[in-house]
């Protein structure tokens, strides 16, 4: 009896070891943070070298404070899409992650181009209470009609960063250009007009960087600035209307064409805002370095790129939207201001000459 009770109790003892390392292979449950951050991307902006490339450092930072953070109450689950309505509006109805289990608590929706608010006014309806939207590069204006159109009220914000103190400098920079030309070279040089090449109509989209504004007030008050753009809500960034060239395209064109007026006219200065078109006007300035084409450029949210006469402005959004986020996060629904905007050298840096 004794017997048949010892070989009872080692099965017994073996089935428990069994079950024990049956339940340590077992993947572990991951639980979904309480918060996500999706950013949406204009279309075939990514890898401009500039803004969108930027607002990425900021989601990858996001991702990697989030992964390092042990207290689960304070994870971000941030996550990325380009421009598509289809894939917004999913996002939008189905709070489930389809990564890990369970459903955020909270959600913020970054929009990287202001007229996404209104493109994506479907989705923007299907957000539950506790989720809020952040639109980058607006003012208190646009804020206020979008939460009003849109029915957002305080759960809507806006976060931007002033160019205002780079473009000052570059005035100045301007003057002693124009000036230093004259008396050293005998050569007249004209900002009338400047040429200032933007990506998108401004009908279409309202720049809020405070550089035409900043232009128009310190510059000489005969001096013309022309607004030219190559892109519209139909090329949606990507191509011209009409879908004639891609915008890399059409900046290497206007880059041929600025050679022109600088010989042909003096006009020695342009301003560009092209996003992922700013690499097309870059392969201009490199041919026209070899053919000694000396008329200046400024690169708004550019990157440093080793060409001559070459200055940009460099806004920080992936600092901006990190920090942004990081308060979010630890603050009610509805609960942060409906606009912020930075400006300084913290976020905003240049490489213009000091003059």
């Amino acid at each position: 009896m004794k017997r048949h009770l010892l070989i009872a109790l080692s099965f017994l003892m073996l089935c428990a070891a069994c079950h024990r390392d049956d339940e340590d292979l077992q993947p572990a449950t991951e639980k979904n943070p309480p918060c996500q951050v999706m950013v949406v991307f204009a279309l075939g902006q990514l890898g401009d070298r500039g803004y969108a490339d930027n607002v990425m450092e900021g989601v990858s930072l996001l991702s990697s404070q989030s992964n390092g953070n042990e207290k689960d109450n304070d994870q971000i689950d941030v996550r990325f899409i380009t421009s598509s309505e289809e894939r917004i509006l999913q996002w939008a109805k189905h709070t489930e992650s389809p990564f890990v289990e369970d459903t955020c608590s909270r959600r913020l929706l970054v929009l990287t181009e202001p007229y996404m608010a209104y493109e994506y006014h479907e989705a923007l309806s299907c957000l539950r209470p506790t989720d809020e939207v952040l639109l980058l590069k607006v003012n208190d204006d646009d804020v206020k009609a979008a939460a009003e159109k849109l029915g957002l009220g305080e759960r809507l914000h806006g976060l931007n960063i002033s160019a205002a103190y780079s473009t000052r400098r570059y005035c100045r920079y301007i003057e002693k250009i124009i000036r230093d030309a004259k008396e050293l070279e005998g050569k007249i040089l004209t900002t009338d007009p400047i040429i200032y090449y933007r990506l998108y109509d401004s009908t279409y989209v309202a720049y809020r960087d405070s550089v035409f504004e900043t232009l128009k007030e310190k510059l000489d008050a005969s001096t013309r600035i022309n607004l030219a753009s190559v892109s519209d809500e139909f090329g949606a960034g990507v191509y011209t209307p009409g879908f004639e060239h891609t915008v890399i395209e059409s900046a290497y064109l206007f880059g041929s064409f600025q050679k022109f007026f600088y010989e042909e006219r003096g006009n020695a200065f342009a301003i560009i805002d092209l996003g992922s078109g700013n690499v097309g006007w870059d392969y201009s300035l490199l041919y026209n370095a070899s053919e000694g084409g000396s008329f200046h450029t400024l690169v708004i949210d550019g990157s440093p790129v080793p060409l001559p006469r070459r200055t940009y402005i460099k806004r920080f959004f992936s600092t901006a939207l990190v920090n942004w986020c990081n308060e979010w996060v630890n603050r009610p629904v509805g609960d942060m201001p409906p606009m912020t905007t930075h400006w300084g050298e913290d976020y905003c840096q240049d490489n213009i000459p000091d003059m």
